[in-house]
């Protein structure tokens, strides 16, 4: 097993060391797997990918970026979730756009306190409008949905304090529910 740390081993991937990245996604395999587990068991509509299939694309994704300033570990797997999330998102358009027209496929989530279904390209689409608005509180939202994040690995990831996370997932989480239900 790696005994290279997850931050040395991204700072050499920043720097363009193909293996150090390899020894990564090797190293955070599992962390990516238990991501994608979490994605895949909110989707009410059993996704036709399961969490190898999901961490196989969103790896395949991640290799295709190119010289991203990693921090640590946290905004690594910040980063996967968004990317298994867009492999999601970008499925659930295919999907509607073939022959199962109109199927929605939808994430249970906690929005307004109580949780409910949310279609994933509705969150995705309402994600893109709260980010116009507020950056910050859109990664919130991001972390906590597809990252599985709680307020403190959230706020390392932001480097803002747990009790401004709290703050800003409130109001947040307020301003997508009254968008989710429009």
């Amino acid at each position: 097993m790696d005994k290279t740390p997850p931050t040395e081993l991204l700072q050499r991937w920043r720097g363009g060391d193909n293996d150090a990245r390899d020894r990564l996604l090797s190293l955070l395999y599992n962390d990516m797997r238990r991501v994608a587990a979490s994605l895949l068991h909110q989707d009410s509509m059993r996704v036709h990918i399961d969490p190898t299939e999901l961490v196989n694309e969103g790896a395949l994704r991640l290799l295709g970026l190119e010289r991203i300033a990693w921090n640590d570990r946290a905004h690594f797997l910040a980063v996967s979730s968004n990317v298994m999330r867009r492999v999601l998102v970008d499925q659930a358009r295919r999907r509607r756009a073939g022959k199962r027209d109109g199927q929605q496929i939808t994430l249970l989530t906690n929005v307004a306190g109580v949780e409910t279904d949310v279609d994933i390209i509705e969150l995705d689409e309402a994600l893109a409008a709260l980010s116009q608005l507020s950056e910050e509180r859109a990664r919130i939202v991001e972390l906590r949905f597809f990252a599985g994040m709680n307020n403190e690995e959230i706020a390392a990831v932001l480097d803002i304090s747990p009790s401004t996370v709290k703050r800003r997932w409130r109001v947040a989480r307020a301003w997508l529910s009254s968008r989710l239900t429009d």
